[in-house]
């Protein structure tokens, strides 16, 4: 007896009638490697295989006689992928947060300190009786 897989049609593996439980696999389908299979444009995170829509058309209303059991099974691993996809998603968001929120803590910091350090040199002019710039400008031109 030989397998046939039933979304590339390729033969996977056979059994032998007076030996149904030792399989040969067909060695043509380990020459793939995992990277090539994963970033196929077809490939599926949820079922870990390449999944080829050529079957799905717009017709389709996706309501075909399909038991329970089988619904739950197709379901489980799609819903496992996205809770996963959820949660790191959840964990990028708080990462990017936290980080944007230290970003504006130390633009915060600098920005405060920089006030500071702008009214101390005001608060140090006035008390030294610096002039300003344009009464220096003045006693230079009226020397003349």
């Amino acid at each position: 007896t030989i397998c046939r897989c039933l979304n590339c049609s390729m033969d996977c593996y056979g059994s032998h009638c007076s030996q149904p439980r030792r399989l040969f696999l067909n060695t043509k389908m380990q020459e793939r490697d995992v990277f090539t299979l994963r970033s196929h444009p077809d490939y599926s995170a949820a079922f870990g295989i390449i999944i080829r829509d050529d079957l799905i058309s717009e017709s389709d209303s996706g309501n075909d006689a399909f038991d329970i059991q089988q619904t739950k099974a197709l379901s489980a691993p799609v819903e496992d992928l996205l809770e996963k996809e959820r949660k790191g998603m959840q964990a990028r968001i708080a990462a990017f947060v936290t980080a944007q929120q230290e970003r504006y803590r130390l633009v915060q910091q600098r920005a405060q300190r920089d006030q500071r350090v702008l009214r101390k040199k005001i608060m140090h002019a006035k008390n030294s009786q610096i002039r300003p710039p344009s009464d220096n400008v003045r006693l230079s031109s009226s020397s003349r």
